[in-house]
C-alpha cells in the first residue's frame, strides 16, 4: 500500500496500522528495518511527524509479532522434542 494513500486517511484507523505490521513482520528482519527506516526518513525530511509516528509503531508492532513468532515456534520445536 503506497504511503500517500495510508496517510490519506485522517485518523488513521488501527487496521492500516496492523496491516503494515503484520507486512513487515514477515519480511525478514534486516529487510523490514530497513524499508521502515526509508519511510522514517522520508517523513523527516519532509517534516511529517504523524507520518513519522506512523512508522515507528508500525516498527514497534512488527517486531512485537516477530518476537511473538519466534517464541511460538521455539514452544512448538521444544514441545515436539519433549513428545517426539
Amino acid at each position: 500500500m503506497p504511503v500517500s494513500l495510508i496517510h490519506a486517511m485522517s485518523p488513521m484507523p488501527a487496521s492500516a496500522l496492523e496491516s503494515m505490521a503484520m507486512r513487515y513482520a514477515g519480511l525478514p528482519q534486516v529487510d523490514s528495518e530497513l524499508a521502515i527506516d526509508r519511510h522514517a526518513l522520508a517523513a523527516i525530511r519532509e517534516r511529517r511527524i504523524d507520518d513519522l509516528v506512523f512508522w515507528q509503531r508500525v516498527r514497534f508492532q512488527a517486531r512485537l509479532l516477530r518476537a511473538v513468532e519466534q517464541r511460538k515456534a521455539a514452544t512448538a520445536l521444544e514441545h515436539t522434542e519433549l513428545n517426539g
